[in-house]
């Protein structure tokens, strides 16, 4: 079971439609599943933590690659934002 599974399953048909009606058909398919088998000592190495999941598709990623897709989407979100505030969208 993953991180948002919890919340997903207990969502209703209703809310589960508005919420990809609002957010992208991938919206409520996001979820990552943390490793069982984990060396907590070593979280550093370059050994997978977990998948992230997105739709049919599974990622392992290690702890250093998830701070690094967490820093590129943030970055998209700003370059985004800031594109729109100044003009820059067609």
């Amino acid at each position: 079971m993953g991180i948002n599974s919890g919340y997903i399953l207990g969502a209703s048909d209703k809310a589960t439609e508005r919420l990809t009606k609002r957010h992208g058909k991938n919206y409520v398919t996001i979820d990552f599943e943390l490793t069982d088998n984990y060396n907590y000592d070593d979280y550093h190495s370059s050994q997978p933590i977990g998948k992230l999941v997105v739709g049919n598709r599974q990622i392992s990623l290690s702890f250093g690659e998830i701070s690094k897709v967490m820093e590129t989407l943030e970055d998209a979100r700003v370059s985004f934002k800031t594109r729109y505030r100044l003009g820059l969208h067609k």
